[in-house]
């Protein structure tokens, strides 16, 4: 489906930034107050919001068929 696409075609990417970013700030090789509003940006640029939203529609879908 379209929703799998879009998710299949970002989620690789960003995952793989999340993964990086954590381990950095958790071993402070990238500084939380300096850092943090740029790796955000970063992960909009990769198509987070439009990744956010298909897998909220999915939600919302899966919701709506458990009250059926």
């Amino acid at each position: 489906s379209e929703e799998s696409d879009t998710v299949n075609l970002y989620m690789t990417d960003i995952q793989t930034k999340v993964d990086e970013s954590s381990t950095g700030f958790i071993t402070g090789t990238m500084d939380l107050d300096t850092e943090f509003d740029r790796y955000v940006e970063d992960l909009k640029s990769m198509n987070l919001d439009e990744v956010t939203e298909v897998r909220q529609t999915q939600y919302n879908r899966y919701l709506k068929a458990l009250e059926q």
